[in-house]
């Protein structure tokens, strides 16, 4: 039975419709044209979703058959053609009512096939449209992240595929890191991996690709097919509003895809969509982000000043008892037994007097001993001293930019950025076997036409492969006295933020629990000095 429905298809979808069916009554000179829906909650009747006007289905009337055509009109005859609307698991029809003679003409019935495709990528657009509005109301207060998950998790479900994930483009383009993997019974660690030989570098090139079987014949250099036992694979580009990559959706399955080509096509109107709504959180959560740090770096900077400010005090009233120690030890024979007493005082007040230069670090109120300075070299040389007291199953490896710039540092202070972020990464390490990698390079600038790349900061990354941080940890780590160790003092980290701001620089940092840390500093290069000399190579560790 045929009920007529008031409520239309979403917009631009319910014009394509209508517009389709304006053309098929028209290149029949005559009848009507209708599509209809099937209904979940009754699968025996169909709904009109839309219909020419003066259609004798819009007003409600019996299934017609070929046997019984349309009551009260037996003059006409009806074509009744099947559309699967896959998305919502249901099914429908194209109807058309003419006259028999016109029916079997050879001109319609070479049409009927165009007719039912666009019929069925109609319905393809309504039902993502709908689709993806459900997913943005079901996560309205989440962020990009939570909706990548939510996006990796149902594509997966619709295509009836082992896989789902969503993956984003690195800065340089040649890297993917999954932002959420789904493999059939839950979600799995992220991964970063190299484009090249796969066909998500096809995706971000051409923006689609479809591997419907024998993937990994096809594709042997990638490895995570080989891995995952993956036959099949289809994925689609995200783009920003200036038509930029920013990630791509894909599924992966371990059996042949078997999808049609309305499913395809929903397949990258889904991304479509789903890609705004994604680019629009993520501008969301970058806006957030920034304003996130702004709190923090005025919280840290008001906490420097508050640091410097008691350290300066502190100092002052240090200076006088370590002074009139030893004029107390001066004063006793040697075989005082007051002497000792003395001596544990003084040693004391001398430790008290480098935690007042680690919170001057911090606070930026240390002198600073600038000089031209070659990293590359001031690293080798430090970690070749680290090196010997590093553990045995801790290896440190070295990239340095042997092309990179001298830059106005203050070589000692810079040292002991150095030992403190390497001594953390080997104490993240923890005991199994693990590498830290260092490396340098420099930041270029703004470039203008026919002219090369100006570098304007030196770069210096520290990575480990320990066990990582999660973000509230990380949001903290340069807090004074903020540690996760039992017996550590909190202000290494918060002495090396402080050398940094010093040179006027920034750090930053990268980690995921149970994915190691990435520490960036960035030095800038503020003014002209004498190219650096290459540095020697590092000694193995």
């Amino acid at each position: 039975m045929f009920t007529h429905d008031q409520l239309p298809l979403e917009t631009g979808a319910l014009a394509v419709v209508n517009h389709l069916l304006g053309r098929i009554v028209a290149h029949l000179e005559g009848g009507h044209a209708f599509v209809a829906l099937g209904q979940r909650n009754d699968p025996g009747s169909l709904r009109v979703v839309a219909a020419t006007p003066g259609a004798p289905l819009a007003i409600g009337c019996a299934l017609p058959t070929q046997d019984q055509p349309w009551q009260n009109q037996p003059e006409l005859d009806a074509v009744l053609v099947p559309l699967t609307d896959w998305l919502r698991h249901s099914s429908g029809v194209l109807g058309v009512v003419a006259s028999t003679d016109a029916l079997v003409g050879d001109d319609f019935q070479r049409r009927l096939p165009d007719y039912v495709e666009l019929a069925s990528l109609a319905l393809v657009q309504d039902s993502v449209h709908r689709y993806v509005d459900g997913l943005v109301h079901r996560s309205a207060a989440t962020g990009s992240q939570d909706f990548a998950r939510l996006l990796a998790r149902n594509v997966a479900d619709i295509f009836r595929a082992q896989m789902g994930f969503v993956a984003e483009l690195s800065d340089d383009g040649l890297q993917a890191t999954t932002l959420a993997f789904w493999d059939g019974g839950g979600f799995v660690d992220n991964v970063t991996y190299d484009l090249a030989g796969t066909p998500c570098q096809d995706v971000y090139q051409k923006g689609f690709r479809v591997v419907r079987r024998d993937a990994q014949q096809i594709f042997p250099l990638d490895h995570l097919f080989h891995d995952l036992g993956v036959h099949s694979y289809a994925g689609v580009a995200f783009t920003d509003p200036s038509g930029r990559a920013l990630a791509h959706l894909g599924v992966m399955h371990t059996e042949p895809i078997s999808a049609s080509f309305p499913e395809l096509s929903a397949f990258q109107l889904l991304a479509t969509q789903a890609g705004a709504e994604y680019a629009r959180r993520r501008a969301v959560d970058e806006r957030l982000e920034i304003e996130r740090q702004l709190v923090l770096s005025q919280s840290r900077e008001s906490l420097g000043m508050l640091a410097g400010n008691i350290a300066h005090d502190l100092n002052n009233l240090l200076v006088g008892i370590t002074g009139n120690l030893g004029l107390a030890e001066r004063q006793l024979p040697p075989a005082s037994p007051a002497l000792r007493h003395i001596q544990d005082a003084d040693a004391t007040a001398q430790r008290a007097a480098d935690l007042l230069r680690q919170l001057l670090s911090y606070s930026g109120g240390g002198r600073l001993d600038v000089a031209p300075t070659d990293l590359n070299v001031l690293i080798t040389e430090t970690t070749d001293l680290l090196g010997i007291s590093l553990p045995k199953h801790i290896s440190i490896r070295h990239h340095l930019d042997p092309s990179l710039p001298s830059v106005r540092v203050d070589g000692n202070e810079m040292r002991q950025v150095l030992m403190n972020l390497v001594m953390n990464a080997a104490q993240a390490i923890d005991g199994v076997p693990g590498v830290i990698t260092i490396r340098t390079h420099a930041d270029a600038g703004p470039t203008r036409p026919g002219q090369p790349p100006t570098p304007q900061n030196v770069v210096i990354e520290v990575q480990d492969t320990g066990c990582g941080m999660s973000p509230q940890t990380q949001s903290r780590i340069f807090e004074p006295y903020f540690t996760t160790k039992e017996n550590g003092s909190g202000l290494g980290l918060a002495a090396v933020y402080g050398v940094v701001r010093g040179h006027g620089g920034r750090i930053e940092v990268n980690s995921a629990t149970g994915m190691g840390s990435t520490f960036l500093i960035r030095l800038p290069l503020s003014a002209p000095v004498a190219p650096a000399i290459q540095a020697p190579a590092p000694t193995p560790t």
